[in-house]
């Protein structure tokens, strides 16, 4: 076999790279999402009730589908620039993907509550009114998402 012929690490070259992976990993936790991450996510949400405000039709169909496209632009510009400036891509774990997928189910909930009732009492600030909630929420709980990342990255110098 080929593998026979394979060097295996010296114990020093293992603690190296342990110690690599180590200081790799302190440098995740002490990563703080910047506020405009937070802001941006926060106007692409409150913009979201526009589509209300088209034209039944053929150009309102046109409008909204070039709305949408240039909505996901955005999210995905905003998105790449948070990857660049932290420096790493986001890859989520199973644990991770629940943190988002169950308030993206309550806010997709409260949106479409909100849309509801605007167009059952054609009130259109009502879906506005959603959306800003849901901005307001997103920036609020971005306070502690933000001390705990620094509280992770004052530990995390001290332990380097």
């Amino acid at each position: 076999m080929e593998t026979e012929h394979l060097s295996l690490p010296s114990p020093a070259d293992a603690a190296t790279a342990l110690r690599e992976v180590e200081q790799a990993r302190r440098a995740l936790d002490g990563t703080v999402p910047p506020w405009w991450y937070f802001i941006a996510i926060a106007a692409l949400i409150s913009v979201m009730p526009t589509v209300q405000l088209l034209p039944s039709g053929a150009l309102g169909a046109v409008l909204g589908v070039v709305g949408l496209a240039g909505w996901v632009v955005l999210l995905l510009l905003v998105l790449r620039g948070y990857m660049r400036e932290v420096g790493f891509t986001v890859r989520l774990q199973r644990l991770k993907v629940w943190h988002l997928v169950l308030p993206g189910l309550g806010s997709g909930l409260v949106m479409a509550v909100a849309i509801g009732l605007a167009t059952s009492y054609d009130r259109w600030w009502i879906g506005f009114f959603g959306s800003g909630v849901l901005a307001l929420a997103i920036l609020l709980w971005a306070v502690p998402m933000r001390r705990a990342a620094r509280r992770r990255q004052s530990g995390c110098v001290g332990a380097a």
